[in-house]
C-alpha cells in the first residue's frame, strides 16, 4: 500500500456513519449523555438521569436508536419515532 492509499483509508476511518444501535452499544450511548449534559448536573435534580438511561430500550420499541459514529467510537445519538 502506497503513502497516499494509507491517508484515503484513514481518512474514509474517521468519517462519521449514521447507523441503527444495537444492544451491545448501549454503554456507549449512556456515556454520551452523561458528558452531554454532565455541565448541568447542578441544575438538574439526581432522579432524571438513571430514569432517562434506562429508557433506551423503551425507546427502541416504540422507534429507531441511532448513533453516529466516527473513527469506530459513538459520538452522538438520536431517538427517531416515525409519525
Amino acid at each position: 500500500m502506497s503513502a497516499p492509499d494509507t491517508a484515503v483509508w484513514a481518512r474514509q476511518n474517521t468519517e462519521p456513519v449514521v447507523r441503527d444501535a444495537v444492544p451491545a452499544g448501549y454503554p456507549a450511548i449512556r456515556d454520551v449523555v452523561i458528558a452531554a449534559y454532565r455541565q448541568y448536573a447542578g441544575l438538574i435534580t439526581p432522579d432524571i438521569f438513571p430514569a432517562y438511561l434506562a429508557d433506551l430500550d423503551r425507546h427502541t420499541r416504540h422507534g429507531r436508536l441511532l448513533v453516529v459514529e466516527a473513527g469506530q467510537r459513538v459520538c452522538a445519538f438520536a431517538a427517531w419515532y416515525p409519525a
